[in-house]
Order: C-alpha cells, then structure tokens, then sequence
C-alpha cells in the first residue's frame, strides 16, 4: 500500500480560526469535557494524560480534540 499524500493543514487555519497560546504544563481540557473544539499542534508538543499517566506525546500537524 502506497503511503498517502501529506495533509495540508493550512486549510484549516483561514482568517476566522482563532489562534490559541498555551504555555507548557497548561491544561487545554480534561476527560468529560464537551467536545467543541478542535486543535491543530503548530508548534510543539501535547502530551496526552489520564490520572497522571502519560498515554500519548503529539506532535507539530497532529489534529486532536
């Protein structure tokens, strides 16, 4: 199988998406929480926790949410 072409994420980022900064150790939101947003890494890392477990690290271009 033949891997996929890369995702061009910058068609989700237009002139109305909101840009949002968190400092590192900042929770963006916690188990339980409604969904409502959806996230693109730009830059740095999001590391994925359940009761102080770590699960997951994500990456720059990674969606989650």
């Amino acid at each position: 199988m033949a891997d996929a072409p890369p995702i061009e994420f910058e068609l989700l980022a237009t002139v109305e998406t909101p840009i949002r900064s968190v400092r590192a150790g900042e929770v963006i939101f916690t188990e339980g929480d409604p969904a409502q947003e959806l996230y693109v890494i730009q830059s740095g890392q999001v590391e994925i926790r359940k009761g102080g477990r770590l699960l997951d690290t994500l990456t720059e271009k990674t969606i989650f949410g």
